[in-house]
């Protein structure tokens, strides 16, 4: 399942103004940002090549009518040639795993779901209609075979209790936020949302449902011998693979925004943005906090980058084996964690320190542009995106 050479190939017809810098003008003797990237316009087929210590795209060669649609090739991003190419991570990371999401073509079995006898919607759901989706974008890898969600408020929380007993044989999660997953040790899957709150529908994008699957899928990796994973990747690992596997779904001009976003991290959170602090953070332990989301997204965007979205969850697959986190992260991308952390801390201290020039209003901008992103009509507890 190790996709280290994955080359996804995008039409022109996404909008210029989506693409990274140095994709986008693709015309002789202009400058281009990575060397050995190609781009066809026209007929013509451009490389970015250096001449004289500038890079330029090259004479275009004129290609066949045949191979003539426009067509832009992602390069091919390393450790070695990460910090290089920083401005091309997330336009890499996105095009490797938005291909995933129009491969919905298995129907998800074994999902109950359960609402509690006090609806008091905090937002509106997708119901089956996203657990769908981000199964089939999961499809290659194990996933429970029975799942019991339960939309309740925090004064069902005695009824969750008892409808997972009986559903599953155990008691479930206690809610703790706006959702919370696990597996118990049958292996079946157990997700709790939390419903009580506004009455106005709001982040309707099924975000919710796509991250806490993820979870289960996280957890639903086994050994050979058919034992569930024991322990887990640390905690900014696995908050930071479950964000951004549902926001790969967007087109990119949305998924830019949303990635820019998730550069902001708010005071006292860390003691600075230093290289050594991010990478004392990595390689420490601690408790849930905005960190693991915020820092481990950007971390699996610079993973997925270099190998794809599968190469992550590739890591659960070794440490259901038995390897401990650092073992695995070096079967997977062949480079130690320890030398790896330290590109990886560079690059998001890099991204800390350009994010938190910026005014908060820009984020706040942004914020409000992502949710402007038109998803399907869909309302409260719609029962038909809940058969």
């Amino acid at each position: 399942m190790k996709r280290f050479t994955l080359t996804a190939i995008l039409s022109l017809g996404l909008l210029l103004n989506s693409l990274p810098m140095g994709f986008a003008a693709a015309k002789a003797g202009s400058s281009c940002k990575t060397q050995g990237v190609t781009a066809t316009v026209k007929n013509y087929k451009y490389t970015c090549t250096k001449v004289g210590g500038k890079l330029i795209w090259s004479k275009g060669q004129k290609v066949s009518k045949a191979s003539s649609s426009p067509t832009i090739q992602i390069p091919t991003l390393t450790f070695e040639n990460i910090e290089s190419n920083k401005e091309n991570i997330a336009f890499a990371a996105w095009a490797k795993s938005n291909i995933y999401w129009s491969k919905s073509d298995r129907k998800i079995e074994g999902v109950q779901l359960l609402f509690g006898p006090s609806k008091k919607p905090l937002n509106c759901y997708g119901g089956l209609t996203e657990f769908t989706k981000i199964s089939n974008f999961w499809k290659n890898y194990k996933q429970p075979e029975k799942s019991v969600v339960i939309y309740a408020a925090n004064e069902d929380s005695k009824w969750a209790t008892a409808e997972f007993l009986k559903n599953t044989g155990t008691s479930g999660p206690v809610n703790r936020g706006a959702g919370v997953a696990a597996v118990n040790p049958q292996g079946v899957g157990q997700i709790v949302f939390y419903v009580s709150g506004f009455e106005t529908p709001g982040g309707c994008g099924g975000g919710v449902e796509k991250h806490e699957y993820t979870h289960l899928v996280q957890f639903s990796q086994r050994s050979e011998s058919g034992q569930l994973l024991k322990s887990g990747p640390p905690t900014w690992f696995v908050e930071g693979q479950a964000e951004f596997a549902g926001s790969s779904e967007f087109p990119f001009e949305y998924y830019k925004k949303f990635s820019s976003n998730n550069r902001l991290l708010p005071q006292n959170i860390l003691k600075d943005s230093e290289p050594s602090t991010i990478a004392t953070y990595l390689k420490g332990t601690s408790a849930l906090s905005t960190a693991d989301y915020l820092i481990g997204y950007q971390v699996i965007e610079i993973l997925a980058a270099i190998g794809g979205p599968y190469s992550t969850m590739d890591i659960f697959v070794e440490m259901a084996k038995g390897k401990s986190f650092t073992q695995a992260f070096e079967s997977i991308y062949k480079l130690s964690w320890d030398q790896a952390v330290i590109i990886i801390s560079n690059l998001v201290s890099a991204n800390l320190n350009e994010s938190q020039s910026k005014p908060l209003e820009e984020f706040r901008k942004i914020k409000e542009e992502i949710g402007k992103f038109k998803w399907p009509e869909r309302g409260y507890f719609d029962e038909k995106l809940f058969n």
